[in-house]
């Protein structure tokens, strides 16, 4: 996938007049920009940028969609003990109960 690094390590943001506040800006502000990289850079499948909640997020754009597969090549029930020991050690970290 063809995606544009928006992060810290990245620096189009700085490069092209973006604050380094901007995932922090209001959802309509981040879809402009998004809007807008997409009609200057309509080859990206999409964005990866950082988030004020989960660090760092993918962002599809239409078309980024179709670069993925229709089905998981592997699915695990929740019940799983390795995917609860997972979900758990998520929990722990994001200071959340299961």
């Amino acid at each position: 996938m063809r995606l544009l690094d928006l992060t810290a390590r990245g620096s189009w943001g700085i490069r092209n007049g973006a604050a380094a506040s901007l995932p922090h800006a209001a959802k309509a502000t981040c879809r402009a920009w998004a809007r807008t990289i997409l009609d200057a850079y309509p080859e990206l499948d999409g964005l990866y940028s950082p988030s004020t909640m989960t660090g760092n997020n993918v962002v599809l754009f239409p078309h980024g969609i179709g670069a993925l597969p229709a089905s998981p090549s592997e699915a695990y029930d929740a019940s799983d003990p390795a995917v609860k020991t997972l979900l758990h050690a998520v929990a722990r970290k994001i200071n959340h109960t299961i």
